[in-house]
């Protein structure tokens, strides 16, 4: 039996309960931590409130989890950072934080770590997509080469120069 630290007690005896999702966006730009009520202080981390919506967290078959984020793109804040450098397969840990300041190391549980997937959105509100890294590489294409998708296939022996290696193509 697992004990639980004394925020998550208080907090589950109480009549109302308010979680607070921490997110951390690991992108190509730099680390964005983000809370979703007022600025937190966690493990020697600075997260700052933005209005954001933590919605959709699934988990799927082998044990894949899928969520989305939206955060309000205020003046194009979100939006002009993101088209800067592309945020796809970026890393993405979400906390659920419960209890109240000051914060121990055990008060927040990760939910989800994965990836952006793709972004959907990215006029009036920021959505991300994301998937357990994991998601990516469970599904397998069921396209056979040959007819009638692959009317002309190359020779036997063909040969292809790419990136400066020369390739031949042989039958299986």
């Amino acid at each position: 039996m697992r004990t639980l630290p004394t925020n998550h007690t208080q907090q589950i005896q109480s009549a109302v309960q308010q979680p607070i999702y921490l997110i951390e966006l690991y992108l190509p730009q730099g680390n964005v931590f983000i809370s979703t009520f007022g600025p937190v202080a966690w493990r020697g981390k600075q997260y700052v409130q933005t209005s954001c919506k933590v919605s959709g967290i699934q988990t799927g078959q082998g044990a894949t989890k899928q969520v989305s984020i939206t955060l309000t793109n205020n003046l194009f804040t979100w939006s002009t950072l993101f088209l800067q450098q592309s945020p796809s397969n970026s890393v993405v840990k979400i906390y659920k934080l419960l209890g109240t300041a000051p914060y121990q190391d055990g008060d927040a549980y990760l939910i989800f770590n994965g990836i952006i997937a793709d972004i959907p959105d990215l006029v009036n509100y920021v959505t991300f997509n994301c998937v357990t890294a994991n998601a990516t590489t469970l599904t397998v294409p069921n396209i056979t080469i040959g007819l009638p998708y692959f009317n002309f296939m190359p020779a036997d022996g063909q040969q292809i120069l790419w990136g400066g290696e020369k390739y031949i193509l042989r039958p299986r």
